[in-house]
């Protein structure tokens, strides 16, 4: 990735960081109440020290749309950051419970997409790997094969060729030259 694409990418972050945490996000406002947590956090203050499960579980214990839509996206954010499974599953059902209420909401779906194709992408590449392993396990197995099929003709081949030296033994002792008689 180019520098131009990390400042980008740098900017864009920032961009969606400052519309979270003003309390818009794509068009939705946010009117969450500020649920203090043991450390004294605020969801927000949970977001901005990127503590986003903490800060999604702060948005859920508010008693409106806007803090379910906050919580969807503090799981979206880490999973995007941590890569965390169950954040992404936590997303998903986030955002279809928000568009349960308002289906028309854009940045909603659009979230949702993003999230529905990453997983999709992550479930391809599972089954790419598994046959990639399960190719790699039939190749081991055929080559143990074939290896073992090798040693057993070697050792039929070793078997064989002293029998053969042994049959040749008994049959030069059988011709030791004794005395010929005259008829």
């Amino acid at each position: 990735m180019g520098n131009r694409d990390f400042a980008k990418e740098e900017k864009v972050k920032k961009f969606f960081s400052a519309l979270l945490l003003s309390g818009f996000f794509l068009g939705y406002p946010c009117y969450s109440q500020e649920i203090q947590k043991e450390e004294n956090l605020s969801p927000w203050e949970a977001f901005e020290q990127k503590r986003y499960v903490e800060a999604a579980e702060g948005f859920l214990q508010g008693n409106d749309d806007g803090g379910l839509y906050n919580a969807a996206r503090c799981y979206h954010e880490d999973y995007r950051v941590n890569h965390n499974p169950q954040s992404l599953e936590q997303a998903i059902r986030g955002y279809y419970r928000v568009l349960d209420k308002n289906p028309r909401d854009r940045g909603t779906m659009t979230n949702l997409e993003l999230l529905l194709q990453e997983k999709q992408n992550q479930q391809g590449q599972k089954n790419q790997q598994g046959q990639q392993n399960q190719q790699g396990q039939q190749n081991q197995q055929g080559q143990q094969n074939q290896q073992g099929q090798q040693n057993q003709q070697g050792q039929q081949n070793q078997q064989g060729q002293q029998n053969q030296q042994g049959q040749q033994k008994q049959q030069n002792s059988r011709r030791k030259p004794g005395k010929q008689r005259k008829s």
